[in-house]
């Protein structure tokens, strides 16, 4: 069901909520029962908080998954639907609304922004000639850009969920293209990204306060800067596009530094936890990738490394699996406050980071059958584990005092540091190896 509402709009929690009154006279006993029905579910929350459960599944053929109860070692099997493609809109952070833009008629290259209460299974047009959105961090807003009759950006807007409250901030007349709208951290900022020089393909990206959306800063970068990113921490952004440089934005000051890079093909980039250091890896053949990592003003710490995987430890430390010249990889930490490059373990098979980021389970292909423990800290000598088989999959307990991993016979072990044993918990059907913490099944 779709409704159109013209300006101004009602908003939709309002329009699409059902209030219900329950009478306040209700018998006794039905009173009673509804407490001791309470006094049961709460009970069954209380036990069911206190279970764990692992979720066993493939990257690549994901028809089937299991999921195990490490408590009682029930393994559950559910089919998983066919995926959905092409443009499914975007979700707010709960999954309740879903905002897509829709072309106006079929074949134009206007779009209408429609809004979809999931909850309610109702829908409105919440406004037309839309060129971009976004939700923000809190769900409470709906970033979009809002385009004149003449397909010209007309400016920024913002929907509020809860009261429908509707703020516009124009832009100047341009013939700009809208590349992108992206929210800081902590919901304050908006930075909007545009096309400003058709020939040479530079671009603006203007930072707006919210929820008065006054234009705080400009910063002028000559990339075409299809993707921004903030750092985790609000104080800088990273913008990339579709040549090899990057410009590295800082939110105080409004300086933009620009770096140049030696990349193939495609880019991905990821800020460490606390936004110092920018991890960037981009193409190299069909086998393995190049690393670079910056830190916040666009200098570059580590150049062209070939690597096949990467993950943050904490703000100054990263896990990379380095490929080397013999075809195998090494399991290689760099400390990027001190300048060091420490192998943990060469020929790396398998590996698994502890929930906490102290702890390193890594395998050597060269030599199955054992698992070495390496605490990045020191706090704790390297542990070798002897494995009573080949396994294919490897994760550590939530508590971090043990390991779980999926052996080749089909059988889900568990490694307990203190007790120094493997225990089965369970036998997997199927070809599904790759192990992944789930919520427990309470339906």
């Amino acid at each position: 069901m779709c409704v159109d509402i013209s300006s101004p709009r009602p908003p939709i929690t309002p329009l699409l909520g059902s209030v219900f009154e329950i009478g306040a006279h209700m018998r006794n006993s039905w009173a009673i029962s509804l407490v001791i029905l309470s006094f049961i579910w709460l009970a069954s929350g209380v036990a069911a908080q206190g279970e764990s459960c692992i979720e066993v599944w493939n990257y690549w053929s994901d028809d089937v998954r299991h999921t195990v109860n490490l408590n009682s070692g029930v393994v559950t099997s559910r089919q998983m639907p066919e995926p959905v493609t092409g443009y499914q809109g975007e979700s707010s952070p709960d999954g309740r609304y879903n905002a897509r833009m829709e072309a106006e008629v079929k074949g134009s290259v206007r779009y209408q922004l429609k809004l979809t209460d999931r909850e309610r299974g109702l829908s409105i047009v919440l406004a037309d000639g839309v060129s971009g959105l976004e939700w923000s961090p809190d769900g409470k807003w709906l970033a979009y850009m809002q385009a004149r009759e003449d397909r010209s950006l007309g400016g920024l807007a913002l929907y509020h969920m809860e009261s429908g409250e509707r703020i516009l901030g124009s832009l100047p007349d341009n013939n700009w293209d809208m590349l992108g709208i992206d929210w800081s951290p902590d919901g304050s900022l908006i930075a909007a990204t545009f096309i400003v020089d058709s020939v040479f393909l530079g671009s603006d990206v203007q930072l707006y306060s919210v929820p008065d959306l006054t234009l705080v800063k400009t910063f002028n970068t000559r990339i075409s800067s299809g993707k921004t990113m903030w750092s985790p921490d609000g104080r800088s952004i990273a913008a990339y596009g579709i040549n090899d440089v990057f410009a590295m934005m800082d939110v105080a000051s409004g300086r933009v530094f620009h770096v140049g890079l030696d990349g193939h093909g495609y880019y991905e980039a990821d800020w460490s936890p606390g936004g110092s250091y920018l991890l960037i890896r981009h193409s190299f053949g069909d086998l393995a990738e190049m690393m670079d990592i910056l830190n916040a003003r666009g200098e570059i710490l580590v150049q062209n490394r070939y690597i096949t995987s990467s993950e943050w430890v904490n703000d100054h430390q990263a896990l990379v699996r380095t490929w080397e010249s013999s075809g195998l990889n090494d399991l290689t930490l760099y400390d990027l406050e001190s300048g060091d490059q420490t192998v943990l373990q060469a020929h790396v098979g398998l590996q698994a980071l502890s929930p906490d980021g102290r702890l390193v389970a890594a395998a050597d292909t060269l030599a199955p059958g054992m698992i070495r423990v390496v605490d990045l800290t020191g706090a704790e000598a390297v542990r070798d584990i002897v494995t009573p088989d080949e396994f294919n999959s490897l994760i550590w307990r939530e508590d971090d005092r043990g390991l779980i991993a999926l052996f080749s016979d089909r059988s889900l072990r568990e490694y307990d540091l203190d007790a120094d044993e493997w225990q089965t918990i369970a036998e997997i059907p199927g070809h599904n190896w790759s192990l992944q913490w789930a919520r427990c099944d309470q339906s």
